[in-house]
């Protein structure tokens, strides 16, 4: 029975000290051996704890146990219970209106707040979903309680199909569902190729659509701004990029804006008159992070993981996290923290992020801000206006040095202005506090002799000081700060950039009837003019192709801010099309629509849901109906068209990594639906499915072309020339 579990056999509760019997309840569970029945699809406020129980979160361990064989009547319980939460629904209509998915992952820029290039399900599940990477956005990054996972195939399409998905992840109530445990049924309903169960698990947290205009209409996806950074022994730049030398011995107002500010602490190498970040603070309204290098920290390597164990301890408002000094996510009221292989991010609700490398040595500290904070910062990041020569503004008096200034000038006038010299300013807590020494004289660059300095410094003087006051182990420190901040601004965007085209109108998914003609309408605009518009289906791409399928492309408002592309062709066949819109500097953007088969109309009612759609190869959007003892909540879901058509195989999902696919369901696949048959009974002239055992750069080149012009897989994805 999965209502009730006896705890000796499960590990993890035994662990948490639990004792007597775990009562379960769908998704919670509690502890002291307390009886009860729980009848599926009862709610969790129909069932709170008991005066002598403990409230514990389902740990995902025992959860296959605990349901024992009837994982179906599970699944109903959950869907039924979770999909008439109505406090999702409304977070999840907001991800659905305001963070769609990018068509494409080679999308410039890429959304700073998408930015979690990580997932807790195994890579080869993933792969086995094909699923190349997943991007992520939490509810830090949307401000409602609700994410949202972005997958990707190998060549960067999005995957409307799991394990793309929206994610319950509410951000202050922590007895609701949360994501970890959504992970749990997850892992059980669509791991291992069950399509029921799977269909089941997506009915509620379905994946949401895709975008080709990532930043227009109602999109809350913000783009990546430069960050200032810095590691102590001279080397700091601000946001607008004005480098200089900053060797302050305490604490120091890195960055602010509103209520969001940043302090880091520099302390002294040895006896050199040079310094190094080791802790920094984090202020957000009411609340505040602060994280220091752990220098105890000797291990190369974790053996479990081949990752270098964290180098890092934290405090929330002054005391240890839950989850401990050095754990990597931590959760507050307006800050979030994530950290892996010591990078560790730091988000608030407004858009600001710190990035902070816990190196051997010291910490490489980096701040980006968000739009709001646009000429409205302060501190040695500079003011965030796009002009560095206004960046050194000395607190106090608003006196502007130039960025040529003495480095000594600089440091006397400027940085000596934001040393924080008492508790009363600092953002950490008195036991951490190290005042902001006004006394100490640094040692600047020019007084040292380079003739000696390492020859992987490559001459740069910076590189040089850091080897001189700290020994040859900081010049591989610098190297790697280095890199760090370069690669955070490589893709950045500055406010006075020149952005590329937008496409205003672009389909991402386009439904055909095969042997239909089909008009396809794109509109991109420019801030100056749009010089070219076209698709690698147009006649001036790729003759062959428009001649085979009857396509013509007609462009108008070429050379003007919004120029339109219309694209008609007699037939189509079933693959990706992309186009490029380009600008009068050479900036250029590409959008991708998805051509999928429309094939019929189904209508599939069960025990928990009636659906009513139009399925495509592919997907189908259906509005589904899921009815509890509770309540009634309608939204829009998706589902595989064989999950919802209940075939005895699902040929859909996964259908592009068939080679793991029992004989059987290839059979039945190939009979029904044309898919995963063998060379000899396949029309088709070559098997175009990127499969571990059939990857593209193993192709040859007729084959390249073929899957190329027919499917429209495999291409050479570059600009085409004009």
């Amino acid at each position: 029975s999965w209502v009730q579990v006896e705890v000796p056999a499960i590990e993890s509760a035994s662990a948490s000290g639990l004792t007597g019997q775990i009562r379960t309840v769908g998704w919670h569970c509690w502890s002291e051996g307390k009886e009860a029945v729980f009848a599926a699809g009862a709610g969790v406020a129909a069932l709170p704890p008991l005066p002598d129980e403990t409230f514990a979160p389902l740990p995902p361990k025992f959860l296959e146990d605990a349901i024992g064989s009837g994982k179906a009547t599970f699944m109903d319980a959950w869907a039924a219970k979770v999909g008439a939460e109505t406090a999702f629904d409304e977070a999840f209509a907001s991800i659905q209106t305001h963070f769609i998915c990018p068509a494409l992952r080679q999308t410039e820029p890429w959304p700073a707040n998408l930015w979690w290039s990580w997932s807790d399900l195994k890579a080869e599940d993933l792969a086995a979903a094909g699923a190349s990477e997943c991007w992520i956005a939490s509810p830090w990054s949307t401000g409602v309680d609700a994410g949202v996972r972005c997958c990707y195939d190998a060549e960067g399409v999005y995957l409307e199909q799991w394990p793309s998905r929206v994610l319950a992840w509410y951000r202050f109530d922590w007895t609701r569902w949360q994501y970890k445990m959504d992970l749990s049924v997850e892992t059980l309903a669509c791991v291992g190729g069950d399509a029921a169960l799977c269909a089941k698990f997506l009915s509620v947290r379905p994946p949401v659509g895709s975008t080709n205009n990532v930043f227009g209409g109602d999109s809350k996806w913000t783009m990546p701004r430069p960050v200032g950074g810095g590691w102590g022994d001279p080397h700091c730049q601000s946001i607008d990029g004005a480098s200089f030398e900053c060797n302050f011995r305490g604490e120091a107002v890195w960055a602010g804006c509103g209520n969001f500010t940043v302090h880091a602490v520099a302390e002294q190498v040895g006896t050199a008159q040079a310094t190094i970040i080791t802790k920094f603070a984090v202020r957000s309204g009411d609340e505040t992070v602060e994280a220091k290098l752990d220098n105890t920290v000797t291990t190369e390597a974790d053996p479990n993981t081949g990752l270098p164990p964290n180098r890092f301890l934290l405090k929330l408002n002054g005391e240890a996290p839950s989850e401990g000094e050095s754990a990597d996510e931590v959760a507050g009221a307006h800050l979030t923290i994530s950290s892996f292989n010591n990078d560790m991010t730091i988000q608030d609700d407004q858009g600001n992020t710190v990035k902070a490398s816990f190196l051997k040595q010291l910490v490489v500290l980096q701040v980006g801000l968000g739009d709001d904070c646009f000429n409205a910062s302060f501190g040695l990041s500079g003011n965030n206006n796009a002009n560095k020569s206004d960046d050194l503004v000395v607190k106090g008096t608003g006196q502007v040095l130039d960025e040529d200034s003495s480095s000594a000038d600089i440091y006397n006038l400027f940085v000596k202005s934001w040393l924080v010299t008492t508790f009363a300013e600092s953002l950490f807590v008195l036991a951490e506090f190290i005042p902001g020494d006004t006394s100490f004289a640094p040692i600047f660059i020019e007084d040292i002799d380079t003739s000696n300095c390492p020859s992987a410094c490559n001459g740069d003087k910076a590189c040089c000081f850091d080897a001189d006051q700290g020994g040859d182990e900081f010049v591989e420190e610098f190297q790697m700060a280095v890199k760090n901040i370069e690669e955070s601004n490589s893709k950045a965007v500055k406010f006075d950039d020149n952005l590329p085209p937008a496409f205003d109108t672009a389909p991402s998914v386009k439904r055909i009837t095969v042997g239909s003609s089909v008009t396809l309408d794109y509109i991109a605009i420019d801030a100056v003019n749009v010089t070219r518009l076209t698709c690698d289906v147009c006649p001036d791409v790729d003759s062959d192709f428009a001649d085979t399928y009857g396509v013509a492309c007609e462009a108008t408002g070429l050379n003007t801010q919004s120029a339109m592309l219309r694209v008609t062709a007699s037939s189509l066949p079933v693959g990706n099309i992309r186009c490029v819109a380009e600008d009068d500097v050479g900036a250029n953007a590409t959008a991708l629509t998805k051509v999928m088969q429309e094939t019929t109309t189904l209508t599939v009612t069960t025990a928990t849901m009636t659906v009513t759609a139009t399925a495509t190869a592919t997907t189908l959007t259906a509005t589904m109906t899921a009815t509890s003892t509770a309540t009634t909540a309608t939204t829009t879901r998706q589902l595989t068209l064989a999950q919802a058509a209940g075939e005895k195989f699902d040929c859909l999902t996964g259908s592009l990594w068939h080679d793991s696919w029992e004989v059987d369901k290839k059979e039945w696949c190939c009979q029904h639906h044309g898919i995963a048959c063998p060379p000899s009974t396949s029309s088709e002239q070559f098997d175009c499915s990127p499969s571990p055992t059939n990857m593209q750069f193993n192709w040859g080149d007729a084959q390249k072309a073929w899957c190329c012009q027919v499917h429209r897989i495999g291409c050479a994805h570059t600009t085409p020339a004009p």
